[in-house]
């Protein structure tokens, strides 16, 4: 039995109240619910209200406040949208680490086995006006999630993550200390130097990343 508009409304409605306010997480909260109360409506003979009730009690632990430091503790949602949160974040946390690693070895390869100074100069000013680019993109999505009518926990992880860092990089950028990319060095300090290199240049495009997803369920939503 298929739930009328004022049903789905209700539903989302406690959602709301319960603490749910992202859009992206809310639809997916709102289809399963939905889909568990049309299948109590199907199988046993009870109305709405009681299917209601008995959904949202299986979903009670997971609607409890939570907080997390991994997006500050002033942040109190419900654990379901906590652990959605963390569990994002962790998964493109471990992607950017996962291409940090891959750039610092080709940027140590490259940087060992070539011993023209001039280039690597070059290369240094690229990765700073490439930078800068990210930078400004960034600067640019910021603008745009904080004006956008959306809610959604990749806006919540963008505000979160890129603020201590993106200020950490802008200084290390306006002293000229990176990137680094030393020549006359062991391959410990090779590799240390580069790796900071790496994040240099390949953070930024993860927020960006982030960003994109916001965006991408904004039209979404927006054809809902």
């Amino acid at each position: 039995m298929k739930l009328s508009k004022e049903q789905i409304a209700k539903i989302e409605e406690t959602l709301v109240l319960n603490g749910v306010v992202y859009d992206d997480i809310k639809l997916e909260l709102i289809d399963h619910i939905a889909s568990e109360i049309e299948n109590n409506l199907g199988k046993n003979d009870i109305l709405f209200d009681a299917a209601f009730y008995h959904a949202f009690e299986n979903w009670k632990q997971q609607l409890r406040p939570k907080s997390s430091i991994w997006i500050g503790t002033k942040n109190v949602a419900p654990r379901i949208v906590i652990n959605k949160i963390i569990l994002s974040s962790k998964k493109l946390f471990l992607r950017a680490l996962f291409f940090v690693i891959i750039a610092t070895i080709v940027l140590t390869a490259l940087v060992r086995n070539f011993n023209n100074e001039l280039a690597l100069e070059n290369i240094r000013k690229l990765l700073r006006v490439v930078f800068i680019l990210e930078l400004l993109f960034v600067l640019v999505c910021k603008f745009l999630i904080w004006k956008s009518k959306s809610v959604t926990s990749y806006g919540l992880i963008y505000k979160k993550l890129n603020i201590f860092s993106l200020g950490l990089l802008l200084i290390f950028l306006g002293i000229g200390i990176m990137p680094l990319l030393p020549t006359k060095a062991d391959l410990g300090i090779n590799l240390a130097s580069n790796f900071f290199a790496s994040i240099y240049f390949i953070l930024p495009l993860f927020y960006i990343k982030i960003a994109f997803n916001h965006f991408q369920f904004e039209r979404k939503f927006a054809k809902v």
